[in-house]
Parts: structure tokens; C-alpha cells; sequence
């Protein structure tokens, strides 16, 4: 399907271009940059990552999973939304670089969120009731989380606007969408995606254990919002509610685990196999991290070291999970190419954040306990995620390789 092929090819310039802007936000700290806003940069490199490669590449996916190759010409609505996604994050990655948030950037990111509502208006018209299998069900529960998560930026407006710009209440709309896009719309579709594959590829697994992973990790959506308000120190009720949330999640982990285990055992590449492996092992290290944080001494902790701690919960979730889980997702149905180029990027990118995430856990850690730093942390932080950036761009440069078709890296 050609369309599937370049917009997941557009999606994967955004995750270079994103890439590179955390690589510069790693350099600021280091040395002294003329003209160089750190926050300005931090906006702009967070939008492109989140909009332009997670969301617009999970979309696009989630196209692929219900179109075949003949009717995907025929999809015109589906076409218009995508051009008009793409104008948004190329104004927002123009934009938020010279100005942050003011006039210009505020502007093309309202038009992004009308561009999600135009995607869910569309698809679920059409697909609205199609959810007799588990994989629709994700797949629809996460879009209607994705319409939920944009009351957070709607809600900044007002709350700048009667100056309580840098109270309680702005943070919690930050992570009210933060939460909802990630534990919501995310997570839902990866899961979604991931079920519909197992249907595609006849892979048999048991629908009783689906169910259960569905209706456990849709519970435990909106109460697991109460995690990202823990540092507010609130009644202990709602410790109690956030952890029983988390609990929840382990426990759909639990019967999500026979299925992956079949589709690892499925006649799937070798490579790919490793990148669906890294996935969901991110996966599962962030519902042992929220099981965790609904600990009141485990939050206060968060609290007081979200700098180095947040920042990494945000990666593993980001890179590890949902990027890792597209990346495998396209190069197993063949849009992205697969060759020793691609391998060895996937491969770089994989070392790169493993040894990111390993420093900031561990500053996190050296900060809280002991008062001190990581000598030349931030130099070693640079250094390391030289790793990242370049193994995205050579996945990059891997699309214009032709894939191996002999050999060990055989395509099944």
C-alpha cells in the first residue's frame, strides 16, 4: 500500500527531526550557545516527537490495520486529515524554536487538536461499531481517549488567562494530557494494533485472556490519572486509588503475556522479533514504575527528582514502547525496509537509550540519596545519546536501501 508506505516514511522524518532536537537539548547544558532557548527548543523538540512521529506513524497504522491496498486510493477524508495533520507539526516545529508558546505556535497547535477530532470524527463514523474483536475495541477506546486528553490544553487558556500560569492547576493540565495521550491513547492503540496483527497473521490466542487485558487496562485508565498527582501529597485515598489502578495494569500485563509469548513464537524475522521484544519489555518496566510510584515515599521521591526520574518514565514510555512498537510494527509489514543499515541504527538507537535511561535513573537515584551528581553527567549524557539520533537517521537513510531479501536478516 503505497500511501501506508509514505506517511509512515513522513512520520519517520519527524522522529529524525525530534531526534536531533534532543540531541541539541542534551548539548545546551554542556556549553554556552548563543541565541539558543533551552524551553523554546524542550516545546519543539516534545511536539514533533509526540505529534508528528508517535501520533501521526500510530494513526497511520491504525489506517493500515482496516484498509487493504485496493481501497486506500479510495479513502480520500483519510488523505485530506493527514495533509492537514502534517501542516500543523510543520508549523509547530517553525514555530515553537523562536517564540515558545505565543501567537503563531498556539495557533497551529489548536488546529492539530481540530486535526485529531477531524481523524476520530471519520474513523469512527465509519469503524465506530466495528468491536467485536478485542483489537477494536483498543483501537476505538484509544481514540475516544485521545479526544478526553485534549481537555488539557483547552483548559491552560483560561488558567494563564486569570494568572495561575504557574500554579497546581497548570501542571495538572500538563499531565492530565500527558496521561490520557499516553496511558490512554498510546498504550490503547499499540495494544489494539497489536491484537489486530495476531488476527491478520492467524496467530491463535485465547479471547478470554484478551478481554481481560482490555477491560483491566481500560479500568485502569482514569483512576492511574490519580499517579500523575501524587506529588501534591493528597488524602491517602487517593494513594490507594492510583495503586489499585496500577494493580490493574499488572494484572492485564499478566494476560497479555500468553499472547506475546505466541506471536514471538509465531515465523516472524529474527530482527523484528528483537524490536516487538524491547517493546513490550518497556512496557513492562512502566507498569512496575506506576505500580511503584503509588507508593507515597516512591512519589515523594518522583517529586523531588522529576527532573532526572520524569524525563526517563517519559523516554521508556515514548522510545521504548510506543516507538519501538511502530518501528517494529512497519518493518513487519514491510513499509519500512529491513537491512543491515536498518539493523544496525535500530541497534545503535537500542544502546543509545538503555545507557540514557540507566544515568538519569541513576542521577535521580545519587541526587535523592547522597546529594551529588554523576560526574560530568550532562557531558555523558550528551555523548550517549549521540547513539539515539544517529541510529534513527540510519534507519532513515535505510529506506533508500534495498531491503535483504537472502541471508540472515531473510524477510518470513
Amino acid at each position: 500500500m503505497k500511501g501506508v508506505r509514505n506517511w509512515s516514511r513522513v512520520a519517520l522524518i519527524y522522529f529524525v527531526i525530534a531526534a536531533f532536537f534532543g540531541l541539541l537539548l542534551r548539548y545546551l547544558p554542556t556549553t554556552f550557545v548563543a541565541g539558543a532557548n533551552y524551553k523554546y527548543l524542550l516545546h519543539t523538540h516534545s511536539h514533533v516527537a509526540l505529534l508528528g512521529w508517535a501520533y501521526l506513524a500510530g494513526v497511520v497504522a491504525i489506517l493500515n490495520s482496516y484498509y487493504s491496498a485496493d481501497s486506500w486510493s479510495g479513502v480520500k477524508q483519510y488523505r485530506k486529515v493527514l495533509w492537514f495533520t502534517n501542516i500543523t507539526v510543520i508549523g509547530m516545529m517553525f514555530s515553537f524554536p523562536f517564540q515558545g508558546y505565543a501567537a503563531v505556535s498556539i495557533t497551529f497547535s489548536t488546529l492539530f487538536l481540530f486535526a485529531t477530532y477531524w481523524f476520530v470524527y471519520q474513523f469512527l463514523s465509519t469503524h465506530g461499531r466495528s468491536y467485536k474483536k478485542t483489537g477494536d475495541r483498543f483501537i476505538r477506546s484509544g481514540l475516544i481517549y485521545l479526544v478526553v486528553s485534549s481537555i488539557g490544553p483547552w483548559a491552560l487558556g483560561p488558567i494563564i488567562a486569570i494568572g495561575y500560569s504557574h500554579s497546581d492547576w497548570y501542571y495538572l493540565s500538563i499531565y492530565f494530557y500527558l496521561h490520557f495521550l499516553y496511558n490512554g491513547f498510546f498504550v490503547m492503540i499499540v495494544l489494539g494494533l497489536f491484537y489486530k496483527m495476531m488476527d491478520q497473521a492467524a496467530i491463535t490466542y485465547s479471547d478470554s485472556g484478551a478481554k481481560k487485558v482490555f477491560i483491566f487496562t481500560n479500568m485502569a485508565v482514569i483512576p492511574a490519572s490519580l499517579l500523575s498527582a501524587l506529588w501534591m501529597k493528597p488524602n491517602i485515598i487517593f494513594f490507594i486509588i492510583g495503586f489499585a489502578a496500577a494493580v490493574l495494569q499488572v494484572a492485564a500485563l499478566v494476560f497479555l503475556f500468553p499472547g506475546f509469548k505466541k506471536f514471538l513464537a509465531a515465523k516472524i524475522n529474527l530482527w523484528i522479533k528483537v524490536i516487538f521484544y524491547f517493546s513490550f519489555l518497556a512496557y513492562s518496566l512502566k507498569i512496575i514504575l506506576q505500580l511503584i510510584s503509588g507508593l507515597p515515599a516512591v512519589a515523594s521521591y518522583i517529586y523531588e527528582t522529576s527532573s532526572y526520574t520524569a524525563i526517563g518514565y517519559l523516554h521508556l514510555v515514548l522510545l521504548g514502547f510506543i516507538s519501538l512498537f511502530i518501528v517494529g510494527y512497519f518493518t513487519y509489514y514491510k513499509f519500512y525496509n529491513l537491512n543491515k543499515l536498518t539493523i544496525i541504527g535500530v541497534a545503535l538507537f537500542l544502546i543509545g537509550l538503555i545507557g540514557t535511561e540507566g544515568l538519569l535513573f541513576s542521577q535521580g537515584l545519587i541526587t535523592f540519596n547522597w546529594s551529588k551528581s554523576i560526574p560530568d553527567f550532562h557531558k555523558m549524557m550528551f555523548y550517549t545519546s549521540i547513539l539515539m539520533p544517529t541510529g534513527i537517521l540510519l534507519l532513515g537513510i535505510g529506506q533508500f536501501v534495498r531491503p535483504l531479501q537472502t541471508g540472515k536478516v531473510k524477510i518470513d
